[in-house]
């Protein structure tokens, strides 16, 4: 029979690490117990490790152009900065539970014409491990959201 003790989860200040490893964002512990027939018992403890992301490791959302009709302009829709672990895409905002970076976005409209403008959305990610550095931590990112009427009436 094999069973085990529920993880322990544990999150890492910056700079920490654990085991030799370095540069880590928190890690598990799993204790995996077997029992034979007899009662005997033999355990283990199975680590999982959590590297620490960096500002210069996260994706950004491409331009996009919506219609006037359907003018949903959120980051659900137009897209969101995110981490790829593999083949999942991880959103960073509105709450990616990575504590070391943070993600916020501020909207400024600019008219174009009738029922037409654009959105200029500058995503801000900010690395609390890092010292603040120009042009390095935080890093900021303009998307331009065209919200578009093209369909004559």
């Amino acid at each position: 029979m094999l069973g085990g003790q529920p993880s322990r989860v544990l999150d890492l200040g910056c700079g920490e690490g654990h085991n030799q490893h370095s540069d880590l964002s928190a890690y598990v512990e799993r204790v995996w117990v077997a029992t034979d027939q007899w009662g005997n018992q033999e355990s283990c403890t199975q680590t999982i490790y959590f590297d620490r992301l960096h500002v210069n490791e996260i994706e950004l959302p491409a331009d996009v152009t919506v219609n006037c009709s359907n003018p949903t302009t959120g980051p659900a829709v137009t897209g969101t900065p995110y981490a790829v672990f593999g083949a999942l895409h991880i959103p960073m905002y509105p709450d990616a539970g990575f504590c070391e970076l943070q993600t916020a976005y501020a909207d400024q409209i600019l008219p174009v014409c009738d029922g037409t403008h654009k959105i200029l959305r500058t995503w801000t990610i900010y690395d609390w491990c890092l010292p603040t550095q120009v042009g390095v931590n935080p890093v900021y990112w303009i998307q331009v959201i065209k919200v578009l009427d093209d369909q004559g009436p």
